[in-house]
């Protein structure tokens, strides 16, 4: 990977900073706080996210609500750019969807779960594991240098060096592991014993499942004979309730034959007294018809009663014309009695003199007065039809009850043949339920002894099946005992193989931490070849092939060098340029172990923070050379205090704050 630029907008002490970065040594320089370690946490948080700082509010300037990363680089023949936005939220700091996104040879990839996919994609174009926890580390190991290390990995003692060398190397986790499994083997054990415990009830919890088996096997036994028995007796009664029942419906109907018998004699009784009774009706309408005849014939005199209305009608037509005439000629005679002198005459409507009222009002009252006449003569002529209309009413009255009472003997006499049918088929009748009834109280007899047997089978039956409940219930309960012990059994089977596993767990795992112990030393020494051969090429490097010294790792990670008589020289003892050289070529072989150990690339780019920490004049003097002669690795970015180092730089950046913003200038 070779980083091409950044830019920080918005970030820390960074308004709006892009740095341009070349193959070659790139040296960044500035004072204490001017904001040249931002950079590297901005590659560290374009690269890897939130997880390669420790918090998001470390990173965005404050006051303002947005900022963001953009990190361009090369990997390989493709063209890499990384955004990275982050956004203020109320209290909190998170990432800015809206300004995350990767492009690969200037095109966008499609980022479906947003950082998670970007991470994933990232770690692919570096060509990292995919199930790296913390990637940062392992990039802090093989590209970034941190402030005060390269002296440290010469000036720590023996065991600080070698135990800072595993983690690197990732060898600490043997040691780790071989304490660890002591707790994992006791945890084991602990579980194993716990099993073994358990398992010691075993037999007896088997034997008494055995019991219980064989309690159950005798249950259905005398459950099977009661079944039976209980099937039988409830066939006789059955049975019986079926013959009972036939022999109820027999006697309820000879019951029924008895009621209807009895209601019968009620029938006939009443059928004769009506036979009577009709009987002596008949003979009083008899009479009463002769009777009726004989008065008719007697009032009979010729006379027929509709001439006789009509001519009574017609009487009483002129009687009531005559009545009207009058009453208009009185109302005629009223208005003339009301005319005084002269006037109008009110029925011609002539003037008319008083002699003409005198004569109008005579002649009124002469008609009235023949209109009476007349009226008289024929109320006479009325009363004199009145006695033969009676006469006449009379007649047809007695013909009216006379046809009445034809039709009352009519009926009479047919209700006294049916009512004598009738008689004869309530006595036939009476004969048939007399013959049938007489078995009504054997039918009796039956029925209750069928019903005390029934009493009996049904008791027994009963009996029987409280005494299957029960043994059912006894049945199911053992079941369930014996299933649960069934179940227990299965469950110490489990738990004897578990405690066997265990047991063959705990052996392996004693082996394996057996094995372990050496495990570590092994591997050490296989990375300590390469990590040697490494270094010296490191140093060799540096030196340009100067033969001065050559250069090796003792078992514990200590540099050593050796004179060309084969003199062995402290790293202390050496000049400063010397010790440069070696503390330069040591972190550099370091990085290349570490990426051969992380399935990784060796590293096209070193970034050192503030690398003369810790050095004295004379190193310092010695370090622009040494980084000068370093071919290996194409790019580096050393950012310093110190001035010296400008002297190796093929590109210098001066970093200075004004009113808290870093400002950058290309010297």
């Amino acid at each position: 990977m070779i980083i091409n630029s950044i830019t920080l907008e918005n970030i820390r002490s960074h308004e709006n900073t892009k740095i341009e970065f070349n193959k070659g040594i790139t040296v960044i320089s500035g004072r204490t706080g001017s904001g040249k370690s931002s950079i590297f946490m901005g590659i560290a948080y374009a690269l890897f996210g939130s997880k390669a700082i420790r918090n998001n509010n470390a990173l965005l300037r404050r006051r303002k609500n947005k900022g963001r990363v953009i990190l361009e680089f090369t990997k390989g023949k493709r063209k890499i750019k990384i955004v990275r936005g982050l956004k203020r939220n109320k209290d909190s700091i998170g990432v800015d969807v809206d300004n995350l996104a990767l492009f690969i040879d200037g095109k966008q990839v499609p980022i479906l779960a947003r950082t998670n996919d970007i991470d994933k994609k990232i770690l692919e174009i570096l060509g990292y594991p995919s199930d790296l926890k913390k990637p940062v580390e392992l990039f802090e190991v093989t590209n970034y240098t941190k402030q005060d290390e390269i002296r440290k990995l010469i000036e720590l003692t023996g065991r600080e060096r070698e135990d800072h060398i595993d983690r690197i190397l990732q060898l600490s986790k043997y040691e780790n592991t071989f304490e660890n499994l002591k707790y994992i083997i006791n945890s084991f054990e602990k579980r194993r014993i716990e099993s073994m415990t358990r398992i010691e009830n075993m037999d007896k919890i088997r034997k008494e499942s055995e019991d219980i088996r064989k309690k159950i096997e005798l249950i259905e036994k005398k459950l099977l004979e009661k079944k039976q028995a209980f099937e039988e007796k409830l066939n006789i009664l059955k049975e019986i309730k079926s013959k009972k029942e036939r022999l109820k419906q027999e006697f309820d109907a000879a019951i029924q034959m008895s009621n209807e018998l009895h209601n019968l004699k009620g029938i006939f009784k009443n059928i004769l007294n009506n036979l009577e009774n009709l009987k002596k009706g008949i003979e009083l309408n008899e009479r009463k018809k002769k009777e009726l005849i004989e008065k008719i014939e007697e009032s009979s005199k010729g006379e027929k009663l509709e001439e006789l209305q009509i001519q009574r009608a017609r009487i009483e037509g002129k009687i009531e014309n005559v009545k009207n005439e009058i009453e208009k000629l009185e109302k005629e005679l009223e208005k003339i009695k009301k005319l005084k002198g002269e006037a109008t005459c009110p029925l011609c409507g002539q003037d008319i003199s008083p002699a003409h009222i005198t004569n109008i009002k005579t002649n009124i009252e002469n008609k009235i007065f023949d209109n009476e006449n007349i009226l008289s003569d024929l109320n006479l002529s009325y009363k004199s039809y009145l006695p033969k209309i009676e006469l006449a009413e009379k007649v047809d009255k007695y013909k009216a009850e006379l046809i009445s009472l034809n039709k009352i003997l009519n009926s009479q006499k047919n209700d006294f043949k049916n009512q004598t049918m009738k008689k004869e088929e309530i006595e036939k009748r009476i004969k048939e339920l007399k013959e049938k009834g007489e078995k009504v109280d054997a039918k009796k007899e039956e029925i209750e002894k069928l019903e005390k047997e029934e009493l009996k089978f049904t008791n027994e039956c009963a009996s029987l099946e409280q005494n299957i409940m029960l043994n059912n219930k006894l049945k199911v309960e053992t079941k369930e005992r014996y299933l649960k012990l069934q179940e227990e059994l299965k469950e110490l089977l489990e738990e004897k193989k578990r405690a066997e596993k265990l047991q063959a767990i705990v052996e392996l795992l004693n082996k394996l931490r057996t094995d372990i112990r050496s495990i570590r030393e092994i591997i050490r020494k296989r990375f300590l070849i390469d990590f040697k051969q490494e270094f010296s090429e490191k140093f060799e490097e540096i030196r340009k092939q100067e033969e001065e010294y050559t250069v090796d790792i003792k078992k514990d990670y200590e540099p050593v060098c050796f004179t060309r008589e084969g003199e062995e020289v402290s790293v202390e003892n050496l000049s400063g340029g010397e010790r440069t050289s070696v503390a330069l070529a040591y972190r550099l072989a370091l990085s290349d172990i570490a990426a051969k150990i992380g399935g990784i690339s060796k590293p096209e780019v070193l970034i050192l923070d503030e690398p003369t920490t810790g050095f004295d004049r004379e190193d310092v003097k010695a370090l622009p050379e040494a980084l000068r002669n370093i071919q290996s690795i194409p790019q580096m970015i050393i950012v310093t205090h110190v001035p010296e180092l400008k002297e190796a730089a093929d590109v210098v950046y001066e970093i200075h704050k004004k009113n808290g913003i870093s400002i950058l200038k290309s010297l």
